[in-house]
């Protein structure tokens, strides 16, 4: 198995989400008497959001890599799902600025993104604020402006973009909460026997590669639509291997 082929075919969505931060410009050190100490945004926003989900993406995206390796193909599931949902919150949210976003959308992405940054404080007496939405919101809203889409360009789909973007993700949610069909294929490497300490060699090996490039190309998308819906300008900044990735990335967009 090819291994080395997922690692190469991340390393420019990652260079262009590095570039993307860089032209943000870094956070700044909390420094707390408390036990609230950490980096923090001064004045975050939807590209702020996008970054950090987009990170988000990239760092499972790698590890599921390593753990794929090693043969725990289940794991490779579970971090699709941080995956999945993360790039659908990046394309979500990056369609804002669009001006076919309606008021309505704008207004929606953008309590979002306030109660996300308002969530920053990690102390002991303290619990985290849970985000007041549902993934499956997160599909209609962003699913209504992929079905625009597909149609204007002649492209026919038997569900939409909902259904489909809400399979994925509950699909792969089961991995996570331990599913029972999906966590008895520990038994997997060999027939009846419980494994524990990975599957590297068997079959599984196949399955977790396809499945982690199967979701490069959610990972792409998700970058390429980041930048060119709020920093198109960024493109013609970068060096010329980006740049072709990109014009292969509108292309496919």
């Amino acid at each position: 198995m090819d291994w080395s082929r997922l690692d190469s075919g991340i390393e420019v969505p990652s260079l262009v989400v590095e570039c993307f931060a860089n032209d943000l410009g870094p956070p700044i050190l909390c420094d707390s008497d408390d036990d609230d100490r950490g980096y923090r945004f001064l004045q975050p926003s939807t590209a702020h959001f996008c970054l950090l989900k987009a990170a988000k993406a990239i760092v499972a995206y790698r590890s599921a890599i390593c753990v794929a390796k090693a043969g725990f193909y289940t794991e490779v599931a579970t971090l699709m799902r941080v995956v999945a949902e993360c790039c659908t919150f990046v394309e979500w949210a990056a369609h804002s600025v669009s001006e076919h976003a309606c008021a309505e959308y704008r207004a929606r992405v953008d309590k979002l993104v306030e109660e996300y940054f308002s969530d920053n404080q990690r102390t002991v007496d303290q619990l985290p604020q849970t985000l007041r939405v549902r993934q499956k919101e997160i599909h209609d809203m962003h699913g209504q402006v992929l079905d625009v889409t597909m149609a204007s360009e002649g492209i026919e789909s038997k569900k939409s973009a909902s259904e489909l973007m809400s399979s994925v993700y509950v699909r792969f949610s089961k991995y996570v909460h331990a599913g029972y069909p999906e966590t008895i294929d520990l038994y997997g490497k060999r027939l009846g026997e419980l494994s524990l300490k990975g599957a590297s060699g068997s079959s599984k090996d196949l399955e977790s590669f396809n499945t982690l490039e199967s979701f490069r190309a959610t990972i792409e998308l998700a970058v390429a639509a980041m930048i060119v819906r709020l920093k198109p300008e960024l493109i013609e900044r970068m060096p010329p291997a980006h740049q072709k990735w990109f014009q292969k990335m509108l292309g496919e967009a």
